[in-house]
């Protein structure tokens, strides 16, 4: 083997503090290990314990499993040291999910029997108002059920292969359905037992007027308005992310795909900002 020395002619000794690299460049050693490819291509960072590789970039451990994608390939976070799932525990997937199909089936019972209870029964102005409002509440909770359902069957689906198919589920029109399925079920429901609340705290007071008032097309109609207010609000609350006006209140990144090497993961505004700044 030849060794390659360096005089230090202030000193006036020789030393051999090069490494050499696979590229036939050399650096010093201080330069090895240092989490920087100084030699042009990786190979003073090859086999060092205090950094991580993936293809051609090298992160220091600390950007390891820190929640922000910084590897092509995602394999920064996803790894056997850290992954993620749709829904992390296999309990809580199994919960959802039967929750989700009890839900349904209890609720489509309860609406069917309310809607024939509206049709058939109810002739009080009270009756009718607390049944449809159950209705509606019956119908949110069915939405809120098929969430759970769908999103579990998913998280069934992709299993271990989440991680890396994360930004391909999140930015998918099936993952957009579904967050505006949910929070129309949600707000609703929310809604609607207030409403439902504020009506019977009212009849406390009305007790006698409204047990006698009779069901009318006017109430009807201004039932079915009041309806229609409840379900037009979270529709709204849905959709507002959806909104190009007001995307800088909702969207948290922006997914390029696989095969952009600029902005890697789900790079913010800020990110942009920064990164486009530091190609000009």
């Amino acid at each position: 083997y030849l060794t390659f020395l360096i005089k230090d002619n202030k000193n006036n000794v020789y030393h051999n503090n090069l490494y050499p690299c696979d590229n036939g460049k050399c650096v010093t050693y201080d330069k090895v290990c240092n989490v920087m490819d100084d030699c042009g291509d990786g190979s003073d960072e090859v086999n060092c314990t205090n950094n991580f590789h993936c293809g051609t970039t090298v992160l220091d451990l600390s950007r390891v499993c820190d929640g922000i994608v910084d590897c092509l390939d995602l394999s920064d976070e996803c790894n056997e040291q850290c992954s993620s799932r749709i829904i992390q525990h296999k309990g809580i997937e199994i919960t959802a999910l039967v929750i989700g199909i009890f839900g349904l089936i209890f609720n489509t019972i309860a609406t069917f029997d309310h809607v024939f209870k509206l049709v058939i029964e109810c002739d009080s102005r009270k009756a009718f108002f607390n049944m449809s409002l159950l209705t509606i509440m019956n119908l949110s909770d069915m939405m809120t059920a098929i969430y759970n359902i769908i999103v579990a069957g998913h998280n069934i689906h992709y299993g271990e292969t989440y991680c890396k198919e994360q930004f391909k589920w999140l930015t998918s029109s099936t993952c957009v359905a579904l967050g505006m399925v949910n929070t129309i079920g949600f707000f609703t429901s929310i809604l609607t037992m207030t409403a439902l609340s504020m009506a019977r705290a009212t009849s406390i007071y009305f007790d006698s007027l409204v047990r006698s008032a009779k069901v009318n097309k006017k109430y009807v109609l201004k039932t079915i308005s009041i309806a229609f207010a409840l379900v037009l609000v979270p529709t709204f609350i849905s959709i507002a992310p959806l909104i190009n006006y007001f995307e800088d209140f909702f969207v948290n990144g922006f997914y390029y795909g696989p095969q952009n090497s600029l902005f890697i993961g789900t790079p913010n505004k800020i990110k942009h900002l920064s990164i486009l700044k530091g190609l000009l």
